[in-house]
């Protein structure tokens, strides 16, 4: 907002204690606006209203990302592997691990993991074999029909990445939004006694 220029008139800015701002005055002492010099350092007062709303909006986030996969898979005609399998999957990657691992991971969230896994290996899209070293083992990593679903979901994420710019998301905004995740996954986990990770302290 550039005041001083309007109609040639004469301006003055006045400082003063009014929340940080400064306040634009005519030389006849009539207000004309004021500008906030607080911006980025006015914190907002954490309250446990704005904490479960946090709580409550990663929970849709995941139901929505879930949604989304579901679409594509729809679109694509695939009927023989859910969303959940898909992320299961897409998790896995290059990698071999046992079906334990994909909870311990968490690659997996849900409690019936074996049943996602024996659906996903009775499709082809994992295989199964047990382990060299301890035969009551059981490892599972993606067959190539798997890689070719996994390489669908990369497009996928791709095509979203290109299109997050006209959402006013960036790699800044994602970066700092990642950090703060990260930081609550640690604090509920140091509530559980999972881990003592310190907090980062990046943002």
């Amino acid at each position: 907002m550039d005041i001083s220029n309007q109609r040639g008139a004469v301006f003055r800015k006045v400082w003063g204690n009014f929340q940080d701002s400064v306040w634009l005055f005519s030389i006849n002492h009539s207000v004309l606006g004021w500008v906030s010099l607080r911006k980025e350092r006015s914190l907002l007062v954490l309250t446990s209203t704005l904490y479960y709303e946090a709580i409550q909006l990663i929970e849709r986030l995941h139901r929505r990302s879930l949604d989304v996969i579901k679409l594509e898979l729809d679109k694509r005609n695939i009927q023989d592997i859910n969303n959940v399998q898909c992320m299961i999957l897409y998790n896995v990657g290059d990698e071999e691990m046992t079906v334990g691992e994909l909870t311990i991971r968490g690659y997996y969230l849900g409690s019936n993991v074996s049943y996602n896994v024996k659906k996903m290996v009775e499709n082809g899209y994992l295989l199964q074999e047990r382990s060299v070293h301890d035969k009551r083992s059981i490892r599972v990593k993606v067959s190539e029909k798997g890689k070719k679903l996994c390489g669908m979901i990369s497009e996928m994420f791709d095509k979203h990445v290109e299109k997050l710019g006209a959402a006013d998301i960036n790699g800044e905004k994602i970066a700092a939004t990642t950090v703060t995740l990260k930081n609550l996954e640690r604090f509920w986990a140091s509530l559980s006694n999972f881990s003592s990770m310190p907090l980062d302290e990046d943002f």
